[in-house]
């Protein structure tokens, strides 16, 4: 609570991630100290009616209305829907010239696990081996009006073929590690 930017993230994060806990809190302020509890119980109605339209949570963002992961999910999804599956080779699509590169993670997801991560670029190809992992994200809108959530495959590649530009650019690279299919263009035809 040391200033108003934190108390807000502080009790989105309270509500989203640990509402059981939340909840359990309110209550015992109502015995403790009532007027706290009016403030957090005010706290809570803007979260639950303005920003998440009358969707509550259980711990680890679990949703009371539909029971799933509203948040940094897996899901199970049919491979025969996939586009791709272990065993493909697939070139590289990143048309960003100003920052080309895809790093390799570690493990799916957004945040960088490590500095030195492999690298592939566009025209490069590389082989699926694992995936695709499905991660559910949930953001807040563009204008801050509403909750939307994106649904990101992520693949595990290893690095087969690099295109000349990356080779010359930067040396021979090997490795593996988690990619958005996204970067994913054309298949490879096997010879």
């Amino acid at each position: 609570m040391t200033d108003v930017a934190e108390d807000y993230t502080d009790t989105f994060a309270w509500y989203f991630w640990h509402g059981d806990n939340l909840r359990q809190k309110l209550q015992e302020l109502s015995s403790t100290d009532p007027a706290a509890q009016v403030i957090l119980q005010a706290k809570i109605d803007f979260f639950k009616n303005i920003f998440f339209r009358g969707e509550e949570f259980q711990n680890e963002g679990v949703s009371l209305t539909d029971q799933s992961k509203a948040i940094v999910t897996e899901v199970d999804i049919d491979l025969a829907e996939q586009k791709f599956q272990a065993g493909n080779i697939v070139k590289i699509e990143d048309d960003d010239r100003q920052n080309p590169g895809i790093l390799l993670r570690l493990t799916p997801g957004y945040g960088l696990d490590n500095k030195n991560l492999p690298a592939v670029f566009a025209g490069d190809e590389v082989e699926i081996i694992e995936g695709p992992k499905t991660i559910i994200y949930l953001a807040l809108s563009a204008d801050g009006s509403r909750i939307e959530k994106k649904t990101v495959n992520w693949w595990k590649v290893k690095i087969s073929h690099q295109a000349i530009d990356s080779y010359s650019l930067i040396g021979n690279i090997e490795g593996e590690g988690w990619i958005q299919e996204r970067w994913l263009g054309k298949k490879v035809p096997l010879e």
